[in-house]
């Protein structure tokens, strides 16, 4: 990646969390140097994805069915999402899920949404997932699912979007969860999004680093209707900051700028 931003006229972060990464691995070298062609602006908000031809999704109530919901019951949802592996923090997710009914009860469902698992092939990552669900007792409350076509249908039923990566630059299920009107919980220093959230008043919270017992407390409090009534909408905050073609503009705007630039540093290269 430093080779890359290094390169490039202009380098756009979506974060201020990846910049400072990047920063901090130019300076700290033999040569340190200051990066001066980088900005920071998170992605615009995707409406609608193209739709796959292989991946099939649940409706409603295929999905109270997966997360074994009794007629009539209703109880509070925590979607995770993401490629089953490490860095996206399935074990804290799982950690979390535990902490949760050791302090909040037995009616809660956490749901994982995404490829990889593959608990009788994958010894690196899936099979310790399963085995940790299993002896955390928590077969009936936690449930690993398929990646699919869209998230529209999980967000329809979701109380809470979980993001429990060690290292996310910015996720744009994140943005999805503040579109579909779905509080989202992550960890500080984790995840480029905990300061967007924090600055922009977005509806949630941000844990102590891994910390998930905390996380579990911020999950309860985002079940919390009083308590969301200090932020701001999260589909306010997504028409007005990440708007995809103010984002596409803003592109072709730092586009221009280094053609400038360029123009400018042959033109100076030619004088000399």
């Amino acid at each position: 990646v430093t080779n890359i931003a290094t390169a490039s006229d202009r380098c756009v972060f979506p974060a201020e969390l990846v910049y400072r990464s990047l920063r901090n691995e130019l300076t700290r070298g033999a040569h340190p140097r200051m990066p001066r062609n980088c900005v920071v602006q998170p992605q615009g908000h995707l409406g609608a994805l193209p739709k796959s031809a292989t991946v099939e999704r649940l409706d409603a109530q295929e999905l109270r069915d997966y997360l074994r919901i009794p007629k009539g019951s209703s109880p509070r949802i925590v979607v995770g999402a993401g490629y089953v592996q490490p860095r996206k923090g399935v074990d804290l997710f799982v950690q979390t899920a535990l902490h949760f009914r050791q302090r909040f009860g037995e009616d809660f469902r956490f749901l994982w949404v995404g490829e990889g698992y593959k608990p009788d092939t994958d010894v690196h990552c899936s099979v310790w997932v399963k085995d940790s669900i299993r002896r955390a007792g928590l077969e009936n409350h936690l449930f690993m699912l398929e990646s699919q076509s869209d998230l529209d249908v999980v967000f329809g039923l979701a109380d809470v979007f979980y993001l429990s990566s060690r290292l996310d630059p910015f996720p744009n299920v994140v943005i999805d969860a503040l579109a579909a009107g779905v509080p989202v919980v992550c960890f500080d220093r984790a995840t480029g999004c905990a300061d967007f959230l924090a600055e922009h008043r977005a509806p949630a919270y941000v844990a102590g680093y891994l910390d998930t017992a905390d996380a579990a407390q911020g999950i309860q409090k985002c079940l919390d209707a009083e308590w969301l009534r200090q932020f701001r909408p999260g589909p306010g905050i997504v028409r007005e900051e990440l708007d995809i073609e103010r984002y596409a503009a803003f592109v072709e705007d730092q586009a221009r700028e280094a053609c400038r630039a360029r123009e400018e540093q042959d033109r100076q290269a030619e004088v000399l």
